[in-house]
């Protein structure tokens, strides 16, 4: 990976390192400050800035189209993507020299990792590579997490056992074998570890019930998700049923109404053609006679009747003998 070294940010202080592993894209720094974003924001003009760049200066213009700078909303597009940028450790850092800001990478010691930028405060605070203070005393010079165990196996400056009971000693091995002579706590170890186990089983017991209650918390949340998603789903099924139903009630109505106006326009064009026949409806009350074959037409002519039939005859009846009705 390239050394990158970014300058570490005036605004702020708890970021006293920032050495990314290839160069942001150039989007992502604050046109205030010229560093990528810190809690970047949304002002009232539209632009992104670093929350500190906002509010750290009442009058602060912006640089784009010079209007006074409020701050809106957060940004969290923008700080995803930043936090998506990997970093170096800052435990495998060091200052460049001859600058009192600016930093590289250790040529060797220090921590390889490279981590993202949003989860560098998790790994910070667990590295193997940080430097902490010995317990026993201030004397001693602070120690690489990862040497810690071994420097208090030699270390001088010890402090006493009983000291998680709040006894305030310190000193060296020898001091502490005249300590225990008259520590108030020594004579009480045993009814002291007692309680301690008993204490780190009611631990490890409240432990186990917060993971079930986690747990049944997750699957409720589950249940009532999938309960929601059902609920959803059922309201758009009805919504749409009912879209369907009122759809087909439009389409029939106008299906009737296509009816009705191709019936209004066959009689019309039945009247124009002098095709429109008699109102009066007429029903059969017996059978022609004097045919050799099936009738195969029929009409009437004033009071008479004229039937056809397949042996090439046609006969004239009195219409009042054969037919009755209206």
């Amino acid at each position: 990976p390239s050394r990158l070294t970014l300058s570490s940010s005036s605004s702020s202080l708890e970021d006293p390192c920032m050495v990314f592993c290839s160069p942001p894209n150039r989007r992502l720094y604050c046109a205030l400050c010229n560093k990528v974003y810190k809690d970047p924001v949304i002002t009232t003009c539209g632009h992104t800035f670093c929350r500190r760049c906002c509010t750290s200066k009442p009058n602060e213009k912006c640089p784009t189209d010079g209007y006074q700078i409020s701050v809106v909303v957060a940004n969290l597009t923008v700080s995803d993507q930043v936090g998506e940028l990997l970093i170096h450790c800052k435990f495998g850092c060091q200052l460049k020299e001859g600058t009192a800001d600016e930093w590289e990478l250790m040529p060797e010691g220090g921590c390889p990792l490279t981590i993202k930028n949003s989860q560098r405060r998790l790994h910070e605070q667990n590295c193997e590579y940080a430097l902490v203070p010995c317990p026993n005393g201030t004397t001693c010079p602070k120690v690489m997490r990862k040497h810690l165990d071994e420097h208090l196996r030699i270390c001088e400056h010890v402090a006493c056992p009983h000291s998680k009971y709040k006894c305030g000693f310190r000193g060296t091995r020898e001091q502490l074998s005249e300590h225990l002579k008259s520590c108030q706590f020594e004579q009480f170890k045993e009814i002291l570890s007692e309680f301690d186990d008993r204490i780190g089983s009611l631990n490890r017991q409240v432990k186990q019930k917060n993971e079930e209650i986690t747990f049944l918390r997750q699957m409720l949340a589950s249940s009532t998700d999938r309960l929601n998603m059902l609920e959803k789903n059922y309201e758009f099924r009805m919504e749409r049923q009912d879209d369907n139903q009122a759809k087909l009630a439009r389409e029939l109505a106008e299906f009737k109404s296509q009816v009705g106006f191709l019936t209004n326009e066959m009689q019309t064009i039945a009247t124009r053609a002098g095709l429109q026949r008699e109102s009066n409806h007429f029903k059969c009350v017996g059978t022609f006679v004097g045919h050799d074959g099936p009738i195969w037409s029929l009409c009437t002519h004033g009071d008479l009747v004229y039937s056809g039939s397949s042996d090439n005859t046609i006969k004239v009846s009195e219409r009042k003998d054969m037919l009755a009705g209206d």
